[in-house]
């Protein structure tokens, strides 16, 4: 399958991604930095994500998550290694990273001078 080139494409992978990842109650880390989607995302699926009881986190450098067997997350980080500092139960369901650091909303992709 060639890889999606449009922003369109690479969103439209990502929210198929991540439906899959929580009809499977999978914890989903979304990582990239701004502009690119992530909290348009998680909007999208409040309604699920609540009838689901997923919690939802922004996890900085220096924060760090304590995730049990039972608890059904998604985290948005800007920066993968932030998710190195998160405490793992060895029962927990697992972990879907969908990384959307490569993808640019148009509307974002210019600096307010024009400039890239």
């Amino acid at each position: 399958m060639p890889s999606p080139s449009s922003f369109i494409e690479q969103y439209n992978l990502a929210k198929s991604t991540f439906q899959k990842a929580i009809d499977n109650n999978f914890t989903v880390v979304l990582c990239g930095k701004g502009a690119n989607g992530k909290t348009h995302l998680v909007n999208e699926f409040s309604k699920q994500l609540n009838e689901k009881q997923y919690h939802h986190f922004y996890m900085g450098e220096y924060e760090s998550i304590e995730y049990d067997y039972y608890d059904k997350m998604v985290i948005e980080v800007n920066d993968i290694n932030y998710i190195n500092q998160m405490y793992v139960s060895k029962k927990h369901n697992g972990f879907v990273v969908i990384n959307m650091n490569k993808y640019k909303y148009p509307k974002y992709s210019r600096l307010r001078s024009g400039r890239m």
